[in-house]
């Protein structure tokens, strides 16, 4: 997996405006080094969706919800654990 790592500061002038301290955020985000076919295409299809989808964009997410989610053949409870 490929890892990024970014830290943010307040800078000076933006923490005199917060007296309270600094703000530090951590973000690390890990991305498979290749994406199959069907995976390239849902990213895309999730990142394509709007923010009020169609009542057939809504309910082709909620099969795809209850497909991921299904006790026997969905695949949501095969997720690997994240170290």
């Amino acid at each position: 997996m490929l890892k990024h790592t970014q830290q943010t500061t307040l800078t000076s002038f933006e923490a005199k405006l917060h007296v309270q301290g600094d703000l530090v955020v951590h973000i690390e985000v890990c991305w498979p080094e290749q994406l199959s076919d069907s995976q390239r295409m849902l990213l895309r299809a999730a990142l394509f969706l709007p923010a009020v989808p169609s009542r057939e964009q809504a309910a082709a997410v909620a099969a795809f919800d209850a497909a991921f989610r299904d006790g026997c053949h969905g695949w949501a409870s095969r997720q690997p654990r994240q170290p």
